[in-house]
């Protein structure tokens, strides 16, 4: 699936829009998608990271793990719909972190982030990722991160190495 298909998908059941003006003075509608995500810290330290798979946009980026958020649906309830979708994975408490907005080309992304905690390491089964990683800090500065989940990391950069 090329950029645009992508964008076409992502922005298929959400009808947020708000206008921009493009380099070249032109007026275009930038779809507003909320997006919840996945910290989820074992009892090393490390945190779950998933990879994008390449035909998609940002292929081969790392991302915290999650989804859209549908019409008429929490953040959470998305975020434990999303996870068992595509990780197979279930969690326990979640706690919400700073939200963070990312324009892209294809869309404005509000990214609602949770933070969560598990003892040892949950079995996953990845049905839309290429691969995930248990990463350190150190670990994931490392990595090539979708833009929209840097602000999340700089956050747990400054709680990691408190």
């Amino acid at each position: 699936m090329d950029q645009s298909t992508e964008s076409d998908f992502l922005t298929d059941s959400l009808p947020a829009q708000k206008s921009d003006i493009s380099r070249s003075g032109i007026e275009r509608k930038i779809v507003a998608i909320d997006v919840a995500c996945l910290v989820l810290v074992n009892g090393q330290r490390r945190f779950l990271t998933t990879l994008r798979p390449p035909h998609k946009a940002l292929g081969n980026h790392w991302e915290f793990p999650g989804g859209k958020v549908e019409c008429d649906e929490k953040p959470e309830d998305a975020l434990r719909r999303e996870l068992r979708e595509e990780l197979h994975l279930e969690v326990g408490a979640l706690e919400p972190l700073p939200r963070t907005t990312h324009t892209y080309e294809f869309a404005a992304i509000q990214l609602m982030p949770f933070l969560s905690f598990c003892q040892g390491l949950p079995s996953i089964h990845l049905t839309e990722h290429t691969a995930y990683r248990w990463v350190t800090m150190n670990e994931a500065m490392e990595l090539q991160w979708a833009p929209a989940d840097l602000p999340i990391l700089e956050n747990l950069e400054s709680h990691f190495r408190a």
